[in-house]
């Protein structure tokens, strides 16, 4: 339903990584990420210095129908009402 675009901003080099659908990608410093999110993903950062990226969701409202958008909607909204608490 989305992609996401992920920007290192800080990170330890060949520390910090992301797996999507069984794909191994590590992060480099400015180097652009960018992975569907339907597949399951994690993040892992073994190194000293804690991982900072850009983040950006793009939806692809071509391919959603009207409750996934409805869904997407409110589960940013949801978000946004907690977005104090997640820092």
């Amino acid at each position: 339903m989305w992609l996401t675009l992920q920007v290192p901003l800080s990170c330890t080099p060949c520390s910090a990584y992301i797996t999507n659908g069984g794909i191994k990608r590590t992060y480099s410093y400015g180097e652009p990420v960018v992975y569907d999110t339907t597949y399951v993903h994690s993040t892992f950062n073994g190194g000293e210095v804690d991982r900072v990226v850009l983040h950006v969701d793009f939806w692809n409202v071509l391919d959603m129908t009207d409750i996934e958008i409805k869904g997407m909607r409110y589960i940013y909204d949801v978000m946004g009402m907690y977005k104090g608490e997640m820092y």
